[in-house]
């Protein structure tokens, strides 16, 4: 037989050991079966074997001698059948132990390499609880265990074997169902009906057979949660499971709760219902990654015979692995023209029924059949066509969901066309430059390293290259964004195929499944090349990634660099005309409110460029209106100048919490001990180490189901970005992934209420200090 193992293991717990089948398995030998054992005359037992056969034979010993395990695990989000697992030891001290399972506990004490269900620690009693630690066994010694033959089997299909291995290296007999013949077990054995038990029987342990001498408990029928799907897990939202109560009033019910920090375990009535998360809140479990839990009814029980008692643990456990999960998710949210695509939407953070939702649907494309895929009104089905000349670009959706609150997702979804200037550089060019839309493609068989990309945010991308022809007028700028879901995704800009020049505004997505935005100004008409890259592999699999193209409208100017700090300096400004040349003597500009024109220096009596020096307040930070006069018509331009706010250093919780939360935008700061910073917050809980540099502490308010996304540069220094839940409280999130002078990217979903939380500017070590510049905004 042959099968493919493998084994699912949080911290504090062995996981879940899972054989998949092959086609070799469906064969009938798996084993000893009763019927043929039972054909043998001299060695089937005979009507006296039974303990009670004679009432003049002494009453057999009461004491137990060992444990059996029938472990029934249903089929769950990532093993779609179910299994049936058989151990057993004959030990008088494990099975006073109190065990889950004997034989767990002996493998984990011993560390045998046996693959097995879970089971090495201590059963509490029903209201108890405590950690998934391994159980203390006095008195037990390898010697101890009793010889019960070769094999003991459960029912008509399942067969727990004795272990050669370690029978011929401990002379320590333990029975176990191979993992390949598990999933024949469980779909073989009806689990309703009792099952007949039957010994081989040893040197200690005589050959014995008994009828009905095991009932497994009824199956878990959870009603809360499609069991075939992994459990979203949001902040602020507790993780509730219900099921059908068992009609057994000895059933009870055991959970579980995993994470890679700790594991623990509660037993309880079979109520029906269980507040998972508020019980992990109870045994401060702190919750960083998505936690896997586990729902077992279980029943105990002893079967007599001749030699004592054999204790018999039984159980149904289904496993629900948890998911970390945003708001909303559309998938898949690159909706192909010329297709008929099935769609699925979560909204996690309340019910939403289908005649809710209203979309805002470009030209040509329709929405059907909307249905619920779950009766918790979380998952819905829809089915989506979209003609091959639809209208290229976002889908609009609103809807009010049960908690009555409005929710409106401007780019629920894209809807994209086959990239038409595709392949290598001279085959894009021949396709003639680009319309505005949106376009999905992949990276299959392009080349890398055609341009000098080693000044992009994280040095050379190793991924292969897309380039895209675009034409562009004096004035315009052009928006893109680039979306990757399997590497970071970068894009530039390049003049030809054989341009050896460093590329321009190379950019790059913050992370996987985020966008990369791109903007780029054209002082003259031009053609350019957009090249869409990445940090993958040359040869590594094939990358899909869709790409939003946009340009602006012609501006009669522009005004460069775009955005200055506000208060810190005066500032340099070239504005450069599309439209005219500026008069010398009657130049003239207006930035708005706050803003002084300090000198406006025309190098020649009639040019198109003009060096404006303006003196810029720390209040009104923002877009600026820009109006001037060329060639004697006026002009305005709206937002072509922001103001980035100055950050004064806040060093103590009560410093921040007295500021004004920070808002969507740039902002430009800076952290120093001769300003007062100082290194009051530890980050080690998150890191793993705390950081050592003083500290900037800003307060940030997040609406309901928001998400917060933040970035921060400190040139020449190794910045460190994370978030508080209260300004002296628990890290929440942390960043400091990339290397020194690399920019940090933090992203945080806040709960389905509206919260406030703490954002640090920190460095890695004492002398990663000073000028930083840090990106905010806000999404849903």
């Amino acid at each position: 037989m042959t099968a493919t193992v493998a084994l699912a293991a949080g911290c504090g717990g062995d996981g879940k050991v899972v054989s998949t089948p092959s086609e070799e398995d469906a064969g009938p030998d798996i084993g000893p079966d009763v019927g043929d054992v039972g054909e043998d005359a001299d060695a089937a037992p005979d009507a006296d074997a039974s303990p009670d056969a004679d009432a003049d034979v002494d009453p057999p010993p009461q004491e137990l001698i060992g444990q059996l395990n029938v472990s029934r695990w249903q089929a769950d989000a990532l093993y779609d059948y179910p299994e049936l697992h058989s151990t057993a030891v004959f030990s008088p001290a494990l099975a006073e132990a109190g065990v889950e399972n004997a034989l767990g506990w002996l493998v984990r004490s011993e560390g045998w390499p046996i693959f097995l269900p879970l089971g090495h620690w201590s059963l509490p009693a029903v209201g108890e609880a405590g950690p998934m630690q391994p159980a203390t066994v006095d008195g037990f010694g390898l010697d101890d265990v009793l010889d019960a033959g070769i094999y003991v089997t459960v029912g008509e299909h399942s067969v727990a074997h004795v272990d050669e291995n370690i029978l011929a290296a401990h002379d320590t007999p333990v029975y176990l169902t191979l993992q390949e013949d598990a999933f024949l077990h469980a779909e073989r054995q009806d689990p309703a009906v009792p099952m007949d038990l039957e010994i081989d029987g040893g040197e200690d342990i005589s050959r014995q057979a008994l009828e009905a001498a095991v009932t497994l408990p009824e199956p878990l029928e959870i009603t809360s949660h499609d069991t075939s799907q992994l459990v979203p897990v949001r902040r602020g939202k507790d993780v509730v499971v219900e099921w059908t109560p068992s009609a057994d009033p000895d059933d009870t019910i055991v959970l579980t709760a995993e994470t890679w920090d700790d594991a623990h375990m509660w037993r309880v009535e079979d109520t029906g219902r269980a507040n998972l998360s508020e019980l992990m809140r109870q045994a401060s479990i702190v919750v960083r990654d998505a936690p896997t839990f586990s729902i077992t009814r279980l029943l105990e029980d002893t079967v007599q015979l001749r030699e004592g008692r054999l204790k018999v643990v039984s159980t149904a456990r289904q496993w629900l692995y948890g998911k970390r999960v945003k708001p909303w998710k559309m998938d898949p949210f690159v909706w192909p023209a010329g297709t008929t695509t099935e769609v699925e939407l979560n909204w996690w953070d309340g019910a939403v029924r289908p005649n809710e939702l209203v979309f805002d649907l470009p030209a040509g494309v329709s929405v059907q059949n909307i249905r619920m895929l779950d009766t918790a009104h979380h998952r819905i089905g829809l089915t989506v066509e979209v003609d091959a000349d639809a209208e290229l670009g976002a889908v609009g959706l609103s809807f009010v969901d049960d908690t009555g609150r409005a929710v409106n997702l401007d780019e629920a979804a894209w809807v994209a066309a086959s990239l038409p200037a595709s392949g290598d550089c001279q085959s894009a060019l021949d396709e003639g430059p680009l319309a505005d839309g949106t376009y999905f493609a992949t990276n299959d068989g392009l080349s890398t390293g055609a341009f000098a990309t080693d000044d992009c945010p994280l040095g050379d991308p190793t991924g292969r290259e897309q380039v895209i022809p675009l034409h562009m007028k004096p004035g315009q700028t052009l928006h893109a964004r680039l979306l990757n879901q399997q590497s970071l995704g970068t894009m530039y800009i390049v003049g030809d195929c054989s341009d050896t020049l460093p590329v321009y505004a190379c950019t790059m997505s913050p992370r996987k499944e985020r966008a990369a935005t791109l903007s780029y100004t054209a002082y003259y008409e031009e053609d350019i090349l957009l090249v869409v890259d990445s940090y993958g592999t040359a040869d590594g699999p094939t990358e899909h990634f869709a790409v939003d193209i946009r340009r602006g409208p012609q501006q009669p100017f522009v005004v460069a660099p775009p955005v200055v700090t506000g208060g810190a300096r005066s500032e340099e400004l070239e504005v450069v005309s599309f439209a005219g040349d500026f008069d010398a003597s009657t130049a003239s500009f207006d930035f708005g409110a706050d803003v002084t024109v300090e000198n406006i220096d025309v190098a020649f009596a009639d040019t198109a460029f003009v060096t404006v020096s303006v003196a810029t307040p720390l209040t009104n930070p923002g877009p600026r209106d820009v109006a001037t006069q060329i060639s004697g018509v006026d002009y305005t331009v709206p937002g072509a100048l922001t103001l980035r706010p100055w950050l004064n250093p806040q060093t103590t919780c009560q410093d921040a919490a007295a500021l004004t939360p920070l808002g969507e935008g740039e902002y430009e700061g800076l952290t120093s001990e001769f300003l007062g910073s100082q290194n009051t917050v530890s980050v080690e809980s998150c890191l793993g180490q705390t950081a050592d540099a003083p500290e900037a502490i800003f307060p940030v308010e997040l609406g309901p189901s928001q998400t917060l996304r933040a970035r921060v540069d400190m040139p020449g220094a190794d910045p460190v970005l994370y978030l508080l839940e209260a300004c002296d409280g628990a890290v929440l999130q942390c960043a400091d992934d990339r290397a020194p002078g690399d920019p940090e990217y933090l992203e945080y979903t806040g709960p389905p209420q509206a919260s406030t939380v703490y954002l640090v500017v920190d460095g890695y070590g004492a002398t990663d200090t000073g000028v930083y510049y840090l990106n905010i905004d806000f999404t849903l």
